[in-house]
């Protein structure tokens, strides 16, 4: 499937000078938007939700038909036709970037749609390439005027590629007057600048880490966005499941510290526990149905990620506690265990005690000496279930890739850019400054901890908006020949 991001991706390089000037315009647009300190609208939002919600009923039975009609020959620019759902409403490109995700990622169906739509874009490179390298709205697009039925061709440059979504904007804007509308402050572009380093190691097993900036919540903050609105409601939730957690890293025994976590949302707190390689790097190894990772001796490199290592976390069931297993959890609560098992013997390198996390989906029964050491935590299910039930989680981890720019990055498979890395990424940015703030105040002292603060204490596990101030929803963007001013009205 890389090959196939990496494909739109070739296109949309070729055309970065074109729309330089625009992307230089959208990043403006958001420093403006986070300080003049816009806020959400309550009523914006809450429209969008109620559309949101009839459209999960409304797809149901629709969808495997939606699916084909947009995948047969006679749909040659992979037309979405809503027309019955949207009928006299005023539809954001926030509703057709959903309604394209649930089309074109649903597991059943969507294979011979993914193949064709694929194959279509190679065929359509070039000829794409000449019309918007000059900013000719191409005339395959011209039928928006007629008919509101945005196509796949649209949604996946809007979506991928950040510099074209002014030019999109205005033509579907002025073609499409009171059916789709777009404000491209709306899908904020994220960076991942780790620009804040938290370091509190002294007498507890955290390694020094690096979250990124406040900015990065005040340009998600006031986006007045639906799905901006939702990863933040993610954060909260996930703030009042990990909290617990990150008290046992204050726990010390007499050398390591080891955890089971258990519950049946075990798969995503370890998800969130993974996620930890983001701010602590190399300090969190992690493995399955052992607490061991094989190695082969490099040099030192071995002994120096056996010296990094501080946290490890493992997936392991009752069947996974063999005697291998008990003997590394009695050696890191007594004197420390070695992590990287080289593949060839050696010589014994010293061992290092370790906070290890032993996640699981019932708790361990682990039989031997020191037993009474092992500490246990059980996973709020109840109310990560609820969260879960309430959002679709993963199309808001689709979602926050795209404001990343990173959807190709994330479809590998090294290191930490798993598919959930960007929206735990901005859950640690807000997590570990709160949770630190009452040793340094300093790392909470922005506006926005006490705005998300405010926020929080509103949401309820269903989500209702509570905020209502102004928002001031139009831009005006006055053409002067290659250069754009920027008006807010």
């Amino acid at each position: 499937m890389n090959w196939k991001y990496f494909q739109l991706k070739s296109l949309t390089k070729k055309l970065d000078a074109t729309f330089d000037d625009d992307y230089q315009m959208i990043k403006e647009l958001h420093f403006i938007q986070r300080n003049k300190g816009m806020v959400i609208n309550n009523e914006i939002l809450e429209e969008e939700q109620k559309i949101f919600k009839e459209w999960e009923i409304y797809k149901v039975p629709l969808l495997k038909k939606l699916i084909q009609d947009c995948t047969i020959a006679t749909n040659p620019f992979f037309k979405i036709c809503l027309c019955d759902f949207i009928k006299d409403r005023r539809i954001s490109i926030e509703l057709w970037i959903k309604i394209t995700y649930d089309i074109f990622m649903d597991e059943l169906d969507s294979k011979d749609l993914k193949g064709r739509f694929w194959g279509h874009m190679k065929m359509r490179n070039e000829k794409l390439n000449l019309d918007l390298s000059v900013r000719n709205w191409p005339a395959d697009w011209d039928y928006l005027i007629d008919e509101p039925c945005l196509c796949l061709e649209i949604i996946k440059l809007y979506e991928q590629y950040a510099p074209i979504r002014p030019f999109i904007a205005e033509n579907i804007n002025q073609q499409v007057q009171g059916k789709i509308w777009i404000d491209v402050r709306r899908m904020p572009i994220l960076f991942e600048d780790k620009a804040q380093d938290i370091d509190f190691q002294r007498k507890s097993w955290f390694p020094k880490m690096t979250v990124c900036s406040h900015k990065l919540l005040e340009t998600i903050y006031y986006s007045n966005s639906i799905f901006c609105n939702q990863i933040l409601r993610f954060i909260f939730m996930v703030k009042d499941v990990i909290f617990p957690i990150l008290d046992f890293f204050y726990v010390k025994n007499e050398a390591g510290t080891v955890v089971n976590i258990y519950g049946s949302e075990y798969e995503f707190m370890f998800e969130i526990l993974y996620s930890l390689k983001g701010p602590c790097n190399k300090a969190v190894k992690t493995s399955q149905q052992s607490l061991r990772i094989d190695s082969v001796f490099k040099g030192n490199s071995d002994k120096n990620q056996e010296d990094l290592c501080k946290i490890v976390l493992t997936l392991l069931s009752q069947s996974d506690i063999t005697e291998q297993v008990m003997q590394d959890i009695y050696n890191n609560l007594k004197e420390g265990y070695q992590v990287f098992q080289p593949q060839v013997p050696t010589f014994q390198r010293r061992a290092n005690s370790k906070l290890v996390f032993l996640v699981s989906e019932r708790k361990l029964n682990v039989k031997m000496a020191r037993s009474e050491d092992i500490l246990y935590h059980q996973i709020p299910d109840k109310k990560i279930r609820e969260y879960m039930e309430s959002v679709d989680y993963a199309f808001l981890q689709y979602y926050t890739n795209l404001l990343f720019g990173k959807v190709m990055s994330v479809h590998q498979s090294g290191g930490a850019k798993k598919p959930f890395y960007c929206i735990m990424l901005c859950m640690w940015t807000y997590v570990l400054p709160l949770y630190f703030s009452n040793k340094d105040p300093k790392l909470t002292e922005y506006p926005i901890f006490e705005q998300l603060k405010q926020m929080e204490q509103n949401v309820e596990i269903v989500f209702s908006d509570s905020e209502s101030e102004e928002y001031d929803e139009n831009v005006e963007i006055v053409r002067m020949g290659r250069l754009k001013k920027i008006k807010l009205l």
